[in-house]
């Protein structure tokens, strides 16, 4: 099954949520206030492990228009 995963980073503020839970609502003392999104999958040191995403959005504070990408979009832009 799918997990449903919201962050929000605003300003120095980040928050996530975690299927309508939220668990991280953090002001950073020092942020990035601009730069990428990269999505990771990360197994601890356990070898090889599949991540996927589907209905990725993107949206910025007005001046950068959101974005959308479903599961086909995203192996098809890295090659898969």
């Amino acid at each position: 099954s799918w997990h449903h995963l919201r962050i929000r980073a605003q300003g120095p503020r980040i928050e996530l949520w975690i299927n309508e839970t939220q668990y991280i609502d953090y002001v950073d003392s020092d942020p990035y206030l601009s730069g990428r999104v990269c999505l990771e999958g990360y197994t601890g040191g356990w070898g090889a492990c599949d991540a996927e995403w589907d209905n990725v959005v993107i949206s910025g504070d007005g001046t950068v228009p959101a974005t959308t990408s479903t599961w086909g979009q995203i192996k098809h832009r890295a090659g898969q």
